[in-house]
């Protein structure tokens, strides 16, 4: 009609919050944009909704009769089949709407309440931790000392006078050994408390609950006040010393011969990038990309774990930061690349080898890939095929080899697919430069140490023998379970005295069974929240006996119980504005059966509406991306630095694959192992 406009706008897709930014803009009458930025909508809703949340505040009859419609996921749904939306497009968009429009509105309601924003957090985390209230509790000396060996980690009271008034989180001083009161449990009886948290744990010298009831009852009135006040029980852990200035490579000020030349050798690669990036003519980019192609090379930093190769390489991005230059940390996991964002935020650019690089695909097709970044750090080598250095470096080539080039690893590590590593072959030998540390910062255990380093290249013996490393030197005090396969009581066991430990395994089917216990031992008597279609990937039955997956038509989703408090892991990309990516681990919140949605608050500090996934790449399936978060495979933990691990061997002949998860902790003391072991299990990679 006469007067009317056509617009042409390339819109962004629905599944991002930047499209309901311009849905405002293209249907509601304006003078200036920034009309629709209400300071309510910002004070309480997230930044990565701020946009929904805009639409749902706004007041003009126009959005009203949209968004606060019970027709909206059906208008919706027209204005999509205008646009020729596939069926699958719009049950992604719809299964992710209801949940967002429902938690957007309960933010501007008041109903619910933000979460803080993770910079806020972390700013909050390096101020010191208020004093911890302090409470003194008699104790027979004989149960004090098991207190302070770590073989009683329960101690049961009347819930009544001092005992009522201990908390979570303060110290209970036991005779005169302090403890750390991790959790308060209370019950009706000492029954109903030994029952529920194990005997072993609560007096690790009895056999029977027959046994401790009778100790217990034996205290001077003890069964008639419990009848009458309750127990009380607190889970006990070692006061957390300060944090001394050795404890980790990052907190040194001066680094080692090795660690300063590797860094000053990078630097100048660094300088040769930031050169270009600053150059203000044509002719002087042309002279600096000249520099960076004859000078510039493939730094590989080597070493054992805990030889602070991630920590050089942390400075060497900062070096970069401080250059103006843009940063790519590239890993071969997704799982690793959640854990650096942990250290990184949105700083730099993080994603897994496979996205970043493409190393899947043909190369002319990401020939761009390195346009634009100042340095690129590949973390955990080891990992990599032989095929793709060789595309790396024709990316390398393509971007005139501007870019920094850093490598992390330890050849000695678990490998990944295929027979050919990375440094056999001749692009290696031809555009990679190599140091290799060797001074250990992580590792402060001298026995554990010999054992690490035995390891590395060999087999132990299977019996003692002097000056060597043997399996029962290995598995003494550190067996986890009694028999090769664990149980509920023993994982049960396990996660009340080290609430901080992480179950690794070597197959994907002994991280499903430590997960299906761990549910087991935490969640006995409580009944769901729901039990839901999750990550198809984790069903160790889709596989078949080469470990591939499949076809489409035969796999299944995991029934995955959910509780409240439980912790998960996600396993497709979906939202990374707010960390909803592959490999991020969270705990459960809530579960809202009317938009069928989860709601899970990641590592990061974000709360995320989880929606039912059609996953295009396995037939159309549809489930939720998450996994149990209790125990995964070793490969998804390489590189990191863990407080306490859980290791069991679930399989034998695996190159590198005990040495790779016994390196992450510090002290021997902080590993427990489980499985009937041989030195078949603890074959070395090289």
């Amino acid at each position: 009609m006469q007067g009317e406009k056509i617009v042409a706008c390339d819109m962004v897709s629905r599944m991002n919050d930047k499209y309901y930014g311009q849905w405002l803009v293209l249907h509601v009458p304006f003078s200036s944009v920034t009309e629709f930025v209400q300071p309510n909508v910002l004070l309480l809703v997230p930044a990565a909704d701020k946009y929904l949340g805009m639409c749902l505040a706004c007041e003009h009859a126009v959005a009203r009769s949209h968004w606060h419609t019970p027709r909206l996921e059906l208008l919706m749904d027209e204005d999509m089949k205008l646009e020729a939306r596939t069926r699958i497009y719009r049950q992604q968009v719809a299964a992710r709407l209801a949940p967002h429009v429902k938690k957007v509105l309960a933010y501007l309601e008041g109903t619910a309440v933000k979460p803080a924003d993770p910079t806020a957090q972390e700013l909050r985390a390096q101020q010191q931790q208020p004093a911890r209230k302090r409470h003194h509790l008699p104790i027979q000396r004989r149960y004090e000392g098991m207190i302070d060996a770590g073989d009683k980690t329960i101690e049961g009271r009347i819930n009544h006078g001092a005992a009522a008034r201990v908390m979570e989180g303060d110290i209970l001083v036991l005779g005169s050994t302090p403890s750390l009161v991790q959790a308060v449990y209370t019950y009706r009886s000492f029954s109903a408390m030994l029952e529920d948290l194990g005997v072993a744990n609560a007096l690790p010298d009895v056999d029977t609950l027959e046994e401790a009831l009778e100790i217990y009852h034996g205290f001077n009135n003890y069964e008639p006040l419990a009848q009458l006040f309750g127990v009380r029980a607190f889970l006990l852990a070692p006061v957390p010393a300060p944090e001394e200035a050795d404890e980790a490579p990052e907190q040194a000020t001066q680094w080692n011969v090795e660690q300063e030349r590797w860094a000053m050798i990078v630097e100048e690669d660094i300088k040769r990038a930031a050169a270009v990036f600053s150059a203000t003519t044509e002719r002087a980019a042309d002279e600096a990309k000249e520099e960076t192609w004859n000078h510039n090379k493939i730094r590989a930093l080597e070493g054992p774990p805990g030889t602070g190769k991630t920590t050089i390489a942390r400075h060497i991005v900062e070096l970069a930061e401080r250059y103006g230059l843009k940063v790519l940390w590239s890993v071969y996991t997704a799982q690793l690349a959640s854990r650096m964002r942990e250290v990184f935020g949105d700083r730099i650019d993080i994603n897994t080898c496979h996205a970043a690089l493409g190393l899947d695909e043909e190369y002319h097709n990401v020939a761009n890939a390195l346009q634009g970044y100042g340095l690129v750090v590949i973390d955990e080598f080891s990992q990599l095929q032989g095929k793709h250095i060789e595309h790396i470096d024709k990316l390398r080539s393509a971007s005139d080899r501007v870019a920094a080039f850093v490598l992390l690893g330890d050849k000695c590590q678990l490998a990944g697919f295929g027979t050919e590593r990375v440094w056999h072959t001749r692009a290696w030998r031809e555009s990679v430069q190599a140091t290799e540390l060797h001074q250990l910062f992580r590792c402060k255990d001298p026995a554990f140490k010999k054992i690490l380093a035995c390891l590395r290249t060999a087999k132990p013996s299977e019996t003692g023998c002097r000056g060597g490393v043997s399996v029962p030197d290995i598995m003494r005090h550190r067996r986890a379970w009694h028999g090769h396969y664990p149980t509920v009581e023993a994982v049960r066991s396990i996660l009340m005295k080290h609430k901080n430990t992480t179950m690794l395994t070597v197959s994907r089917q002994g991280s499903a069974a430590l997960n299906d216990l761990s549910l087991q031992a935490l969640y006995p008597r409580r009944a769901p929240l729901a039990v839901i279609s999750a990550d198809i990937e984790s069903n160790p039955e889709n596989y078949n006996e080469n470990k591939e997956l499949k076809p489409v038509s035969q796999l299944a989703c995991t029934q995955l119980p959910l509780h409240e408090g439980m912790q998960v892991y996600f396993t497709r990309n979906v939202d990374k504005s707010r960390d909803y990516v592959n490999g991020m681990r969270g705990t459960i919140r809530s579960w809202d059966a009317s938009v069928q949605a989860l709601e899970v608050r990641t590592a990061t500090g974000h709360d995320v509406q989880v929606f039912r996934w059609t996953d295009t790449d396995l037939g159309n399936n549809v489930y939720f991306p998450i996994r149990a978060g209790y125990a995964s495979t070793i490969i998804k933990f390489a590189g990191a630095e863990l407080p306490h691990v859980t290791l069991w061997l679930d399989k034998p002949h695996v190159p590198g694959a005990a040495y790779t998860g016994m390196s992450r902790v510090a002290y021997g003391r902080d590993l427990l192992i489980g499985g009937n072991l041989t030195k078949d299990h603890f074959t070395p990679a090289t």
